[in-house]
C-alpha cells in the first residue's frame, strides 16, 4: 500500500482490513479499524482511507465524511486522501468544499486531471469564474488537452457571460465535432451576445444545414440576416421557412426583403403576391415608393393610383401619381393628380406649387406649338409668294 506505519500492529490491521475489502466484508473491515482510530490521535493514513471505504461500501457516508475530515486534519498534504475526501464531498453535496479539495490534492502532487474535477464541482455550484479557472489551469498545465475539458470551460465561460473568451474555445471544440448542430447554436449565441449578429446568423445557417429546425427558426433566422444588413440571405433563409402557400404578410416580407437587396423583379413579384391576397393601401404606398426610387415611373403612378383610392395618405398617394407623371413628362397625368392632391388638406399646399409648374410647362408647351404653327404658315406664304 505504499504507507508508513507506526508499527507492527498497524501494518497487519491494515492488511487484515484488506483482505476483508477484498472478500467484499465490509461490516467486518469497519468493524476490525474504528475502535483502533478511535483510540490513537495519528493513525496510520492507509487506515482511515480502508475504513473510509468500508463504511462508504456499507451506505454510510456521512461516517465516511467524518473519517475523511479526520484525516485530512491530521495528513493535509496526502493527495490520495484529499481526493478521496472531495469525491465524498460532491457525493454530499458540498460542491464548494468538494472543488477545494480536488484543488488541494492537486497542488500536493495529485494528477493534473483533478483540475477538472475541480472545475466540475465549482460549475455545479455555480461558481462559473472559479470553475473557468481551474479547467484553464489545466488546458494551459497540458499538452493533449481532451474534449471535455474545454467543453466545460466552454460552459463555465458561457455561463459567466465571458462572451469573447467562449468563442474561440466554441471553435476549438468545432473544429473537432464539425457536425454537431448544437455546437453551431452556441456559437451563435455566443455570436449573438456580442452583437456580432451576422456571424451568429452564418453560425445558425450551418446549424440549421445540419438538423433542420422548425419553419419558425427560418423565419427568426431571416430576421437575423436582415437586421446584419444581408436581405438577399435574409429572403433565402425565409424561403425555407414559408408555408405551401404563404399569407399576405409572409409575401410581403419576402417583397421587402428582395427590394433591400435592389431584386426589383423579384421584389414586385412578391409584393403582388401580397397585394392580391390583401389590398394595403399602406403596401400600394411602399410599393409605389420602391417603383419611383428605381425608375419604374409608369409601375409606381399604377401603385400610387391604387392607393389612392382608399387609406389615409390619399394626398400623398396623388402626389406620388403626379411626380411619376412629370418624370415621364406626361404633363396632362401629373396635372390631374396634383389636382386631387390639392383637394387633400395635408397636400394642398405643395399639390398647388406643382400645378404652377405644371401649368407653366402646358403654357410654354402651348405657346411653342403655336409660334411653330406661325412659322410654319409664314413659311409657306413665302414658298407660295417665290413660286
Amino acid at each position: 500500500m505504499g504507507a508508513e506505519f507506526a508499527n507492527q500492529r498497524e501494518h497487519r490491521l491494515a492488511y487484515e482490513a484488506q483482505q476483508k475489502m477484498d472478500h467484499k466484508a465490509y461490516r467486518a473491515c469497519r468493524d476490525l479499524l474504528q475502535p483502533y482510530l478511535a483510540d490513537h490521535e495519528h493513525p496510520a493514513p492507509t487506515l482511515f482511507l480502508l475504513l473510509a471505504r468500508a463504511q462508504t461500501e456499507l451506505g454510510q457516508k456521512r461516517a465516511a465524511l467524518a473519517t475523511y475530515s479526520r484525516a485530512a486534519a491530521i495528513y493535509p498534504n496526502n493527495a490520495l486522501i484529499l481526493r478521496n475526501y472531495a469525491v465524498i464531498s460532491q457525493e454530499m453535496g458540498r460542491l464548494s468544499q468538494a472543488a477545494r479539495l480536488f484543488e488541494q490534492s492537486y497542488a500536493h502532487g495529485g494528477s493534473a486531471e483533478l483540475l477538472y474535477f475541480a472545475g466540475a464541482a465549482w460549475f455545479e455550484a455555480q461558481a462559473y469564474s472559479r470553475a473557468a479557472r481551474a479547467v484553464s489551469r489545466l488546458i494551459n498545465k497540458t499538452n493533449k488537452v481532451k474534449t471535455n475539458w474545454v467543453e466545460l470551460l466552454v460552459y463555465s465561460l458561457v455561463r459567466n457571460k465571458q462572451w469573447k473568451q467562449a468563442e474561440p474555445r466554441v471553435q476549438t471544440l468545432l473544429a473537432r465535432r464539425t457536425d454537431d448542430s448544437d455546437l453551431w447554436q452556441l456559437l451563435a449565441h455566443v455570436r449573438s451576445q456580442q452583437g456580432n449578429i451576422l456571424g451568429a446568423a452564418t453560425a445558425l445557417q450551418v446549424a440549421y444545414s445540419l438538423n433542420e429546425p422548425g419553419k419558425m427558426k427560418w423565419l427568426d433566422l431571416a430576421g437575423m440576416y436582415a437586421a446584419a444588413g444581408v436581405p438577399l440571405m435574409a429572403a433565402n433563409a425565409m424561403h425555407k421557412g414559408l408555408n405551401q402557400e404563404p399569407g399576405p404578410e409572409d409575401c410581403w416580407r419576402m417583397g421587402r426583403y428582395y427590394a433591400d437587396a435592389l431584386r426589383i423583379e423579384k421584389a414586385v413579384q412578391w409584393m403582388d403576391k401580397a397585394l392580391n391576397q390583401k389590398d394595403d393601401p399602406e403596401w400600394q404606398m411602399e410599393k409605389a415608393y420602391f417603383l419611383y426610387v428605381h425608375g419604374r415611373y409608369a409601375q409606381c403612378r399604377e401603385a400610387a393610383l391604387q392607393a389612392a383610392g382608399t387609406g389615409s395618405k390619399q394626398g400623398e398617394a396623388w402626389m406620388l401619381a403626379g411626380y411619376a407623371a412629370w418624370q415621364e413628362q406626361n404633363w396632362l397625368e401629373a396635372k390631374s393628380a396634383f389636382a386631387q392632391a390639392k383637394k387633400r388638406e395635408q397636400t394642398a399646399v405643395r399639390a398647388a406649387s406643382c400645378l404652377q409648374s405644371v401649368q407653366q410647362i402646358l403654357d410654354s408647351e402651348q405657346k411653342i406649338r403655336m409660334l411653330e404653327m406661325q412659322t410654319g404658315e409664314s413659311d409657306r406664304k413665302n414658298i407660295s409668294a417665290t413660286g
